[in-house]
């Protein structure tokens, strides 16, 4: 869910004098916003005790666009939502966030054999034995730890569903501390200065 900082957010000063600074007034808001937001973002995630940060994608995917009357600041990754907003108990995962547990899986190597038993080895040698390769092996040795990777993200998701997700709000604590920059820098050039 983006959040929005816009002209309506700045209210406190005349009509004509909003009118006569506008482009001014959104020039300072866009770069007070743009210079200032990701780090603050950057921040707030390093804050939690345990910030969800696997591979840094989400976090990486903070972004700052201009909107027509403001800043929008938004994540476009579906993580960053779930983040922000929880996941109650009771709602199931798609077939696509458990294809993405299961490669988070196997990015963590969960999935991952433990040492071979000598049931797995005599399999091994019989499977040399009538003639199958050594590429041949590799094959079947990714077909099972991709299965081991889906069994896992199935019983992980199985949790997600039953204790769901505790939301790790990063926009609305910073959101204050953002409208109160470009309050600052926006009455620096109406007034010349902070009153």
């Amino acid at each position: 869910m983006p959040q929005t900082v816009s002209l309506k957010d700045l209210g406190g000063w005349p009509a004509k004098v909003v009118r006569t600074h506008k482009t001014e007034i959104l020039k300072t808001l866009w770069t007070t916003v743009s210079m200032h937001a990701l780090p603050m973002i950057q921040a707030a995630i390093d804050s939690y005790p345990r910030p969800r940060v696997s591979t840094g994608m989400t976090r990486r995917a903070w972004k700052v666009a201009r909107d027509q009357d403001g800043v929008v600041v938004y994540n476009p990754k579906i993580s960053a939502s779930i983040d922000e907003h929880s996941r109650r108990p009771g709602s199931g995962i798609s077939a696509e966030g458990r294809e993405a547990i299961a490669r988070w899986v196997h990015l963590h190597g969960m999935d991952k054999a433990g040492p071979l038993t000598s049931r797995q080895r005599a399999t091994r040698r019989n499977l040399r034995d009538r003639g199958i390769t050594k590429e041949g092996m590799r094959e079947r040795s990714r077909w099972q730890r991709e299965n081991r990777a889906n069994a896992i993200a199935f019983l992980i998701a199985r949790a997600i569903k039953r204790r769901g997700i505790p939301a790790q709000p990063v926009l609305a604590p910073i959101r204050a501390m953002l409208l109160r920059l470009v309050v600052d820098a926006v009455n620096r050039i109406v007034y010349g200065g902070t009153p």
